[in-house]
């Protein structure tokens, strides 16, 4: 006696098809979203890290400081600090 398999049948081994496929499409996505936020949120911080050090120049520049320390203090370059400077 032979066993009926659903999936010999063409309709079901399509659904399973598309079924399994959706799937993949969805992990794909979700992965996708994942890896967006993380770099999203690196991307957020390597700029407030920038602003934050942008202001600390900023004062020392107010308080007069010499170029050559705020740029060994911060890690600025020269054009950096010009830009910055009143």
């Amino acid at each position: 006696m032979k066993l009926f398999c659903f999936f010999r049948t063409p309709g079901v081994r399509l659904a399973a098809y598309y079924a399994f496929n959706e799937q993949l499409r969805q992990e794909g996505r979700q992965e996708g979203r994942q890896e967006g936020r993380q770099e999203g949120r690196q991307e957020g911080r390597q700029e407030g890290r920038q602003e934050g050090v942008l202001a600390i120049a900023k004062k020392m520049l107010a308080e007069r400081s010499k170029f050559a320390f705020i740029k060994k203090v911060t890690g600025l370059s020269d054009e950096d600090i010009k830009k910055i400077a009143p």
